[in-house]
């Protein structure tokens, strides 16, 4: 005999077959949009994101998503918004709004209409939209629960990039994204916030939800005595923070020679720049322009070094590099998306660098003693296991 909620189960169930009908015929679902819709699980959660590849911290910010939510027994489906609802021609709408805040001027590159048409046929529990670029009012009220997570501070990083770049013109345009990004950033949005930054989510009131490690090298470290290199230094070698750290570890290379003779360097990371490839034929430096998994290239040198004057939100290259067991030299702001206490060597200033540097290359068992802290310290405070539940109350309280 069928219980007193069947009426109930039976409509709701007449609802999702509608959506399903209605998204297959007007294209929004696909196989695998289907096969999520129509799964009997729990909570159901849409990240939505930009999808572009060249954006390395997103792409990451989305794997982390999808980690813990997966973790916490979530149904995820992604709406990838450039590849599924790109605008062929900009949206010169979007100036209005943008100016005021209500959304930010890359929402123009996609279509809220069909972003919106898929997001009905996907019918979440709640939607994540993974950075401002992929946040709009509109669709967010098409799911109970809706959550914008920041990432970083936008705004904070372009103008960084406006201090950084040398060509007036795109300098000019970074300040003017910067400015625009600032009114978003503080205008309420009435959605819950997270950020990846632990300062940036002090700062706004957001819950914090930084990048995961994965991956942990297991067991004893050694100095790493036999490694080829002194230093790395590793990232997106076009991104313009990193171009500027390695701007400053260029200024810094001929006292540092004299503090280590015969000191060597590995640069590693895609799409290197004119200007990386000749720091690093100047400077002796040896450039590896790809390479297929951190561990096995920080397992090359002894120490790691991030000398970034401009930094946004949590580094990846700074928990990766500790996960691999490796220990670091790092400026202030490579360390303010991370909770303090972190193992690491702090260097404010030049000097600091180049004494840090030179300490820690000559000291091989504080390496290790540093190595094994910093590994320690990611595996208990940066793992899926613990944040996971926190990701899991953001998207369904």
């Amino acid at each position: 005999m069928a219980g007193t909620g069947t009426p109930h189960t039976l409509a709701v169930a007449q609802r999702q077959l509608t959506a399903v009908e209605q998204g297959i015929s007007n294209g929004a679902l696909d196989a695998g949009a289907l096969a999520w819709r129509l799964a009997p699980s729990g909570p159901r959660v849409a990240l939505v994101h930009l999808g572009n590849r060249g954006a390395l911290g997103t792409t990451r910010r989305v794997e982390v998503w999808r980690e813990l939510l997966g973790a916490s027994g979530l149904a995820v489906s992604e709406v990838n918004l450039l590849a599924e609802h790109r605008r062929l021609v900009p949206s010169p709408l979007t100036i209005v709004p943008s100016l005021s805040g209500r959304v930010v001027f890359e929402s123009a590159t996609w279509s809220v209409r069909a972003a919106e048409r898929g997001l009905r046929a996907l019918g979440p529990d709640a939607i994540v939209f993974v950075t401002p670029r992929a946040f709009h009012p509109r669709l967010a009220g098409l799911a109970p629960r809706a959550v914008l997570d920041f990432q970083d501070r936008f705004s904070r990083s372009y103008r960084g990039r406006a201090a950084v770049e040398r060509r007036p013109v795109a300098s000019s345009l970074w300040r003017t994204l910067g400015w625009a990004t600032d009114r978003f950033e503080r205008r309420d949005h009435r959605v819950p916030t997270a950020t990846a930054g632990w300062s940036e989510a002090r700062e706004s009131g957001a819950t914090w939800v930084p990048n995961t490690v994965s991956g942990v090298v297991p067991g004893p470290l050694d100095d790493r005595s036999g490694a080829p290199y002194d230093l790395v230094f590793f990232g997106k070698l076009s991104a313009l923070p990193n171009v500027d750290a390695l701007r400053s570890l260029a200024r810094l290379w001929p006292r540092l020679t004299v503090a280590v003779p015969g000191i060597s360097c590995l640069v590693a990371g895609n799409d290197p720049t004119e200007e990386i490839r000749g720091l690093a034929r100047a400077h002796g430096w040896v450039l590896e322009a790809d390479f297929a998994e951190v561990s096995a290239l920080c397992a090359k040198a002894r120490v790691s070094v991030v000398p970034l004057r401009y930094a946004n939100g949590i580094q990846n290259k700074v928990l990766e590099a500790a996960a691999a067991g490796l220990p670091q030299v790092v400026s202030p702001q490579a360390l303010g998306g991370t909770e303090p206490g972190f193992p690491a060597v702090v260097a404010a200033t030049e000097r600091a660098t180049i004494e840090g540097i030179a300490g820690l290359l000559a000291n091989p068992e504080r390496r290790v003693r540093l190595a094994r802290a910093a590994r320690d310290h990611v595996a208990t405070h940066y793992s899926v296991e613990r944040w996971a539940p926190v990701a899991r109350a953001l998207v369904t309280h």
